[in-house]
């Protein structure tokens, strides 16, 4: 993970290992299946991925036990996906108010923890800057306010520390850190208040999960 990060990548493509098969009419273009979607055997890692094939399992194996952390962070970037439905809507997010729920399904934030306004989408000097997705939007066609959480995804694409304030929400009570690319064996999940400038680390990506307040008790 460390060497990746010093490379300046800031987001990973996971893409299929699994044995694929080149079709006829790419090999007549002088292509390939690049992409893997043809796949000829789930389990079986396809040569093309190693450097010595007569080696094939055993450098695959290598990978799994040197970048243990990067596999790791992996498997709890897709339980954050599973677990959180907002993250896979089908719905196009438009940034809309949407008068009739009184929701807009995604806003953009800027490291002052205010809405972007339309110069700083201009600014080339903005490296960083947050996703609000707001999981009262409808879900699908039908005008329905939606019961998914509240996540706020943070880009940071500077080469240096952005203080970025995490923005208030109605019926927000604080922002739990949910995954943190500069922090990938991070087990816990901390809390923040709303307000709080958080240290967001260079060229990093966060998600956090915005925690709801009590609702008072009933007499």
């Amino acid at each position: 993970m460390d060497d990746i990060k010093s490379l300046g990548v800031t987001s990973i493509e996971l893409l299929p290992v699994h044995a694929v098969i080149n079709d006829d009419f790419l090999l007549n273009r002088n292509l390939v299946n690049y992409w893997s979607f043809n796949t000829i055997g789930f389990f079986a890692p396809d040569p093309r991925d190693a450097s010595d094939v007569s080696n094939l399992l055993r450098e695959f194996r290598n990978i799994q036990k040197k970048d243990r952390s990067l596999i790791c962070f992996t498997q709890k970037l897709t339980g954050l996906r599973h677990n959180y439905p907002i993250l896979r809507r089908t719905r196009f997010l438009t940034g809309e108010y949407n008068e009739e729920l009184g929701v807009k399904d995604v806003t953009w934030i800027n490291a002052n923890g205010s809405e972007l306004q339309q110069g700083e989408w201009e600014d080339a000097r903005m490296k960083c800057f947050g996703i609000l997705m707001d999981g009262r939007a409808q879900i699908t066609c039908t005008r329905k306010r939606g019961q998914d959480a509240m996540l706020l995804m943070i880009s940071n694409g500077h080469h240096d520390v952005v203080e970025f304030t995490l923005p208030g929400s109605p019926g927000g009570k604080c922002w739990s850190l949910l995954a943190d690319s500069n922090l990938p064996d991070e087990a816990e999940e901390p809390s923040f208040n709303v307000g709080h400038a958080y240290e967001t680390t260079a060229r990093s990506v966060l998600l956090f999960l915005l925690t709801p307040e009590e609702a008072p008790a009933s007499a």
